[in-house]
């Protein structure tokens, strides 16, 4: 009898909270009334320096995400002067229910409905008006080592844990943390492959249309990162490093959407590790890699390999390029060579995307008709060497020859786009003649093969 009547009261909270909410977050999407985000700050590491970041925070700490979602929302026709309020109502000092990184949809299920029964309780607890919105700031001390868990929200859930760093070089980089999992909160969705963190294109890209492609240099807001390469990426240092047209891609979602009960989704949602520097993410220890689309695929895959192959062509370039000594015209054709390697292996790392046309191969042929015309005709074999500059170059081609190969081995199982395939060939071309000119500045010489 009495473990009946526990059940009956739990089921009777839970239905309580669900109304409370279902309410909320129709009001909050009606747009009538600015939404008051309630943020309550954590000492996620009981730090000295994490707690004297705390204590000296400004009531006007996150200014800047209420100003970027006014204008945004405002060029989404929303006629209010302010649609967010934040404000720091207080902190939270007992522990917050946690997600374990594989929860499965009970494990999700659970961890949400204690994070709506806590907010819940923090409402009737606390003095403070009554927010639409709530947000954990958990803060962190920043260390070399140490790169945050994921932060989290419940989709149209209206409760938000925001993992961010007490340094005071940190507040643009948290602000965009923030702003991520408060459209979260709206239902905005995430524009990341799972697994990588890197935005997937063409809908987590800030400037999709960008020539070359990689590396952007703004970053789309539900996608958390700038995009290096295929296969790397970081988080902007504030919500000024974004192109506005497209973070405003997420509010606009939600101003749209009406809420709808039957199709909310308690899910948690992986934001970018919140570090610069993280280089590690464990997420290859099995073997596995990611492409840019999300998809993961082994490492020994032939188009894994093709890219690593072409990675491995832009870093002996590289080598070349590191002589102090060459010639202008050959400087800024290698450095030309290793951006367009840049988009080639974002080619080959995003399937259906394509970066390289026919003008690039025409531009190579160019290049190397130019170059050719001063050296005398070959009438013997020319061997590798002649100086360190000649030789790394020839190094590169060699290189550039193997990644062709690899190339066309991928080709055999997946389709790869024909001008990608002459473009490597044309390059280790140039690259020989590129040697060719490097063996005889300064009035040296190339060493020919004797039969």
């Amino acid at each position: 009898m009495f473990r009946r009547l526990r059940i009956a009261v739990l089921l009777y909270i839970l239905a309580f909270i669900a109304v409370a909410q279902f309410l909320t977050t129709r009001r909050s999407t009606s747009w009538d009334a600015p939404l008051w985000v309630n943020v309550y700050t954590v000492d996620g590491d009981q730090r000295s320096v994490t707690r004297g970041y705390i204590d000296h925070l400004s009531a006007t700490e996150f200014g800047d995400v209420e100003k970027f979602l006014a204008a945004e929302a405002r060029r989404h026709g929303v006629h209010l002067d302010q649609p967010f309020r934040l404000r720091i109502v207080g902190e939270y000092r007992d522990g917050l229910p946690t997600l374990a990184a594989h929860a499965g949809a009970l494990g999700t299920l659970w961890w949400s409905l204690r994070m709506r029964w806590l907010a819940m309780q923090l409402q009737w607890r606390s003095a403070a008006p009554s927010g639409d919105i709530l947000v954990f700031a958990v803060f962190y001390e920043p260390a070399a080592e140490l790169a945050l868990d994921r932060s989290t929200a419940l989709q149209k859930g209206m409760i938000a844990v925001a993992n961010l760093f007490a340094d005071n070089s940190a507040p643009g980089s948290n602000q965009m943390v923030l702003a991520h999992e408060l459209l979260h909160t709206l239902g905005a969705s995430d524009k990341y492959a799972p697994g990588t963190n890197v935005p997937r294109f063409p809908e987590g890209y800030a400037v999709p249309e960008a020539k070359p492609l990689l590396p952007q240099t703004k970053a789309e807001l539900m996608a958390g990162r700038i995009p290096l390469d295929a296969q790397h990426a970081e988080i902007p240092s504030s919500l000024r490093n974004r192109t506005r047209d497209r973070l405003a891609e997420p509010l606009t979602q939600s101003l749209a959407e009406p809420y709808d009960a039957a199709n909310e989704q308690l899910r948690f949602r992986t934001t970018v590790g919140h570090r610069l520097s993280k280089i590690y993410t464990r997420t290859g220890d099995a073997g596995t890699t990611g492409l840019a689309n999300g998809e993961r695929i082994d490492k020994c895959d032939e188009r894994v390999e093709a890219v690593g192959d072409v990675d491995e062509t832009n870093s002996a370039i590289g080598l070349v390029l590191a002589e102090p000594t060459l010639p202008a015209e050959v400087r800024d054709c290698l450095t030309h060579l290793q951006h367009e390697l840049f988009d080639l292996g974002a080619e080959l790392g995003l399937p259906g995307f394509t970066s390289i046309s026919a003008d690039h191969v025409l531009r190579l042929e160019r290049d190397l008709d130019a170059l050719n015309a001063a050296l005398p005709p070959l009438k013997e074999f020319v061997l590798p060497g002649g100086n360190r500059s000649a030789a790394a170059c020839h190094l590169a081609r060699t290189v550039c020859r193997r990644a062709e190969r690899r190339a066309w081995a991928a080709a055999k199982h997946a389709a790869l786009n024909p001008e990608l395939l002459r473009y490597l060939n044309r390059l280790s071309d140039l690259l020989f003649v590129v040697a060719r000119v490097l063996a005889r500045q300064g009035g040296g010489q190339e060493t020919l093969w004797k039969r």
